[in-house]
């Protein structure tokens, strides 16, 4: 019995060692990607052994109690982490090789959270250079939010969003993939509605990027 809890407090640590080798290496190129690969299939191999260490457990004569449920945390904690790492991979195959196979600048997701205070949000933008990372992309980001201020349409320009002085010139620079974050605060009598989101790389302008996403506060 203890040999086995023994095992799995290894198996645990040595995913944790894994994935931040992953995450801390990916800047070297896809390779990574592989290795992640590979892990995330030792993880899933790790799993289906710890669930049938369980199932005997829970049917062996003289078990304790509480043996079984301190294995049986460790196994939901494995599968939290397997969970995650899936995730994590998903995410970075998009980078490497995009679903739609179109390369470049583009946006990956976008997200608004509540802020400290009622009239204040915190957006979070990433950005993801797909397929292609021969060199770095640089540019800058702005926001512009449209929405009702005492029942008409309005649009707030970054200047106009008070306490977000630098939303105009949101600048990036990076080889895979960055996060970007910026805090609004929105007037009193204003109801946003959308957010569009204009990504101008300096090298070619002509390709910049606008979309626009519905105003939605998840609050995690």
């Amino acid at each position: 019995m203890g040999g086995a809890l023994i095992a799995l407090v290894a198996v645990g640590t040595a995913f944790e060692s894994g994935r931040r080798f992953g995450l801390g290496e990916w800047a070297r190129g896809s390779q990574e990607l592989e290795l992640l690969v590979q892990q995330a299939r030792e993880r899933e191999q790790d799993n289906q052994r710890l669930r049938r260490e369980l199932a005997n457990l829970t049917t062996s004569r003289g078990v304790e109690r509480q043996a079984q449920e301190e294995v049986r945390a460790m196994l939901v904690d494995l599968e939290r982490q397997v969970q995650s790492q899936r995730e994590e991979l998903d995410f970075y195959r998009t980078i490497v090789s995009p679903d739609d196979g179109v390369a470049g600048l583009r946006i990956q997701d976008f997200r608004v959270r509540p802020g400290a205070e009622g009239s204040v949000y915190h957006l979070q933008l990433v950005l993801v250079q797909a397929a292609k990372h021969d060199k770095p992309v640089a540019g800058n980001v702005e926001f512009t939010i449209e929405g009702v201020a005492s029942g008409r349409p309005a649009v707030l320009k970054a200047q106009e969003l008070a306490g977000a002085e630098s939303v105009q010139s949101l600048a990036f620079s990076f080889r895979y993939f960055k996060d970007l974050e910026q805090n609004v605060v929105l007037p009193p009598d204003f109801i946003p509605d959308r957010v569009v989101v204009e990504v101008s790389p300096e090298d070619d302008p002509d390709r910049a990027i606008r979309q626009s996403f519905d105003w939605s506060v998840k609050s995690s």
